[in-house]
């Protein structure tokens, strides 16, 4: 059930929502993130913010654990 719930949930996220995903499960800071994505700050800020209400997720680990269970990441990714 927990899983086909964030399946549904995942399929919801937009591509920049799922960009900003792998790159803070990458361990990536906000300043870094938005750096590579060529935006703001806050707009990180923001796509992040609603990428983990929408996922019910309140902890960057947590969310890094998402996403590599749902193959966003894999286990020996390079930053």
């Amino acid at each position: 059930a927990w899983v086909g719930k964030h399946e549904t949930l995942l399929s919801r996220l937009t591509t920049q929502q799922l960009e900003v995903l792998r790159h803070l499960a990458r361990g990536l800071s906000v300043k870094e993130v938005a750096r590579l994505m060529h935006v703001t700050v806050k707009a990180v800020d923001s796509q992040k913010y609603r990428l983990m209400k929408s996922l019910g997720i309140h902890d960057r680990v947590l969310l890094a654990h998402f996403a590599l269970e749902h193959g966003l990441i894999a286990a020996d990714q390079p930053e």
